[in-house]
């Protein structure tokens, strides 16, 4: 009888559902957690008063040196803004950043924090003695997160803040959504109709975000002027400038552009901009090159390049 008990239970081990295995990796994390914890406070406890103040002070210092200790914002460009305009301006500092903590600290990112902690602990250990202890006030104090906030949290907060603002102000957000709102030409409504000169009329915003090197022609080399620029090409000349080649070349560009717009737009402007960039490429198999607004705009962008080298 005592065999057959025996051999379910290592039945029951072996055949542990998925949830179980998480339960027991969680449950060793857990362990883990509460070694380091202990070790820190054997850290702090052999400190005087104030030491620990002064490792306190040094928080800012931590934050400075450790880009792990940042937050992604992305979404909360509202809140972002205003904790920057009081830094800047002068303000309620404190209830801005309260205000970001609420509307995106995540237990998901305190113990990312926690474990980022940890790490810089065993690195600063060699490194930089000295933050050793300002590192374990940090990671202790998340324990403490409550109603009135974490001073530790808030600050890691502000400093992402800081530099979201300082990354949007050497890329700006691509706003799509006011390049959708575009009216069409005349000529084009006259050309494809209403319907299709409203949809594509937006997709010349594309060009912004487009490397002008890879997808500008050489003008110079053609034997037409400008003068058919200005009074209105008979479509000639992008005719023969969008070949197929051009074409492989520009979606290329498009899709990488794309795909780097992904990465730093606001969650909240990413089906602007998937509208705009599927049309962008759409029209380059719907619209002859000559009606197509994108290709339009980059003829004549290629002619202000031109004679910007004269």
């Amino acid at each position: 009888m005592s065999g057959i008990i025996v051999a379910k239970k290592r039945l029951q081990k072996r055949s542990l559902p998925q949830a179980g295995r998480h339960d027991v990796r969680l449950a060793a994390l857990r362990r883990a957690e509460r070694r380091m914890d202990a070790l820190l406070r054997r850290l702090l406890s052999s400190l005087g008063r104030d030491e620990l103040d002064a490792s306190l002070k040094r928080w800012g210092e931590l934050v400075t040196m450790c880009p792990e200790l940042r937050l992604d914002l992305n979404g909360h460009a509202e809140s972002v803004a205003e904790v920057v305009r009081c830094l800047e301006e002068g303000g309620e500092l404190a209830v801005a950043v309260r205000r970001l903590c609420a509307a995106c600290v995540t237990p998901t990112d305190v113990r990312r924090l926690r474990s980022s902690l940890y790490t810089i602990a065993a690195r600063f250990a060699d490194t930089h003695p000295e933050l050793v202890p300002a590192v374990a006030l940090a990671a202790l104090s998340l324990d403490e997160t409550g109603e009135e906030g974490n001073a530790f949290v808030e600050m890691v907060v502000c400093a992402s803040a800081v530099e979201q603002a300082r990354r949007y102000e050497r890329h700006p957000p691509f706003d799509a959504c006011a390049w959708l709102a575009a009216e069409p030409s005349p000529l084009l409504i006259g050309a494809v109709g209403e319907g299709l000169a409203y949809y594509y009329a937006a997709i010349p915003g594309v060009l912004l975000c487009l490397d002008r090197s890879r997808v500008l022609f050489d003008v110079g080399r053609l034997s037409a002027g400008i003068h058919l620029v200005l009074r209105g090409s008979d479509g000639r000349l992008l005719r023969e400038l969008v070949d197929e080649a051009y074409k492989d070349t520009l979606r290329a560009e498009i899709w990488r552009a794309w795909g780097a717009l992904r990465q730093r737009c606001m969650p909240g402007a990413l089906v602007d901009v998937e509208v705009l960039f599927g049309r962008a490429l759409e029209s380059l198999d719907v619209l002859p090159p000559h009606l197509n607004p994108l290709l339009q705009a980059i003829f004549v962008q290629s002619w202000v390049r031109y004679l910007e080298t004269l």
